[in-house]
């Protein structure tokens, strides 16, 4: 957040706006490698199933 103040020299705010974005976007790179890691492992889950299933079916 930004702070405030009647005589805030333009480097500082705009020193504070980088800083701000910068811890927002590494949360936001967090997140979606999160969010990319558990869909592989959820699509690797599925082709495991998929692949046990197959050969379930292909034994009988």
């Amino acid at each position: 957040m930004i702070k405030k103040s009647k005589e805030m020299h333009l480097g500082v705010v705009l020193a504070q706006v980088k800083n701000g974005s910068r811890r927002y976007l590494h949360q936001g790179r967090k997140f979606c490698e999160q969010k990319w890691n558990h869909v592989v492992e959820r699509l690797l889950n599925k082709e495991t199933y998929l692949k046990d299933a197959f050969l379930y079916v292909s034994n009988q």
